[in-house]
């Protein structure tokens, strides 16, 4: 019931229903980690902690149990380093799951504004398998963390050259004292421009 009403998403119902089901007797093994994707999804994390406790003392080497610890705390915001090491044990329990592992633990390396880390694994995403849709998101925060990175560079210059040619060509004017003393003649003009500017930023 709870997997159906999950399927519908209708996630309150659907965490009745898991709630019940994960005190079952005997155990049905998928009912923790179904529960604790709804409550993830609902955001109440703080319910989703607790029942990944009571997961990790029946289902000590689950992987998709440290997948989801991980995705909880990353989404708490509050430790990203425990979500990498949640992360790095679900990938060493299940290597299916490496390049997901990898993906998300991008996102905790920008909440810890470790923004080079995290270019790095996306952009390891990307090299590994270009053609997946996971390649794809990663891409775009490759080029977000690169526009980023652009943009907050304390020194930045340019140098610009202009060049002009002026035929003097004019317009018969009404008055003809408009035009007195202006030579039938063109000519070349150049214009060299540069510009430096030094960004301070006191605090983060």
């Amino acid at each position: 019931m709870g997997l159906t009403y999950k399927k519908l998403q209708n996630l309150s119902e659907a965490k009745t229903a898991l709630e019940g089901a994960a005190g079952l007797q005997p155990k049905i093994n998928n009912a923790l980690p179904e529960l604790i994707d709804v409550l993830y999804q609902l955001n109440d994390l703080e319910n989703a902690k607790k029942w990944i406790e009571t997961a990790e003392k029946e289902m000590p080497s689950s992987a998709q149990i440290a997948f989801l610890k991980g995705l909880v705390l990353l989404k708490e915001k509050k430790e990203p380093e425990k979500a990498i090491e949640a992360f790095d044990s679900a990938k060493k329990l299940d290597e299916s799951l490496a390049e997901s592992v990898e993906y998300y633990k991008g996102f905790a390396y920008l909440q810890m504004e470790k923004t080079k880390k995290a270019k790095e694994v996306f952009n390891q995403i990307v090299v590994r398998d270009p053609s997946t849709s996971l390649a794809a998101y990663a891409n775009e925060y490759v080029d977000a963390i690169t526009r980023k990175e652009k943009a907050e560079q304390p020194l930045r210059a340019n140098i610009a050259f202009a060049m002009q040619y002026d035929d003097n060509v004019i317009l018969k004017p009404q008055d003809d004292q408009l035009s007195i003393g202006i030579p039938d003649k063109g000519d070349w003009r150049q214009t060299y421009t540069g510009q430096a500017e030094y960004n301070y930023k006191p605090v983060d």
